[in-house]
């Protein structure tokens, strides 16, 4: 992590200007010692110590025991809170085959999954489908491992079935992403997942910054996540 990150955090707040840190949970004293920001995401990119060697190849060998130790620093975070998940279709995600071993798979991902935002309880989680870039030879992707909308929902779904105070808020269709929120952030049938920059300062906890979703972000609206502000350009298939 950035050695002056808490300085640059400082000049960004005192102009006005909103932060969103992402960290991939190895750096648990630089974490501790981080200034809130506006919003922090922990890269979640498995749910047990054997996936995340293999997903993320960490370069500590007490990898496990870091990221455990910034989910719960984390917790303890006044500003708003992400576990953020990339989905990689049969790596990462649960299959659909109904096969004894497939099940077993099925529920050690969930169940690693669930416990660790059992043990962070962040604000979000947000589900993502991995973004294929190219093949190379040390990734092994390919266009295969994208997962469709639909299967990230599904995902959503299953997580949430084994979660309490947890619903999905919001969808970014053409993102292929979905935003699962605390049900704090629910008030009166009404999310309020969106965040008033205006607001915002560092001895505020996340929910005193935030502000209504519009019903256009909301998980089953007909946008389905897209903005109906903007112009959305569909590229054409060359034949």
């Amino acid at each position: 992590m950035y050695v002056h990150i808490n300085k640059l955090i400082e000049l960004f707040h005192k102009e006005k200007i909103s932060t969103f840190l992402v960290t991939n949970g190895q750096f648990p004293d630089q974490m501790r010692a981080l200034k809130d920001v506006t919003q922090l995401y922990l890269s979640i990119d498995a749910g047990d110590p054997v996936s995340l060697r293999e997903i993320g190849r960490p370069l500590f060998t007490d990898y496990w025991e870091r990221l455990l130790e910034c989910i719960d620093i984390l917790k303890e975070k006044r500003g708003r809170t992400v576990f953020r998940l990339t989905l990689v279709k049969g790596i990462n995600d649960e299959t659909t085959d109904s096969n004894k071993e497939e099940q077993e798979r099925n529920e050690n991902i969930l169940g690693g999954y669930i416990s660790l935002i059992k043990r962070g309880t962040p604000d979000f989680v947000e589900i993502k489908g991995v973004t294929f870039c190219g093949w190379t030879q040390d990734s092994g992707l390919s266009m295969k491992n994208v997962p469709y909308h639909n299967d990230v929902i599904n995902f959503a779904i299953q997580l949430i079935n084994g979660l309490e105070g947890y619903e999905i808020a919001c969808e970014h269709e053409h993102s292929c992403c979905i935003l699962i929120a605390n049900t704090k952030y629910k008030k009166n049938q009404k999310w309020y997942t969106w965040i008033d920059f205006d607001k915002f300062n560092e001895d505020l906890q996340g929910i005193e910054y935030s502000c209504e979703t519009p019903d256009w972000a909301l998980f089953g609206s007909r946008e389905k996540g897209f903005n109906p502000n903007e112009t959305r350009y569909q590229r054409k298939k060359i034949k």
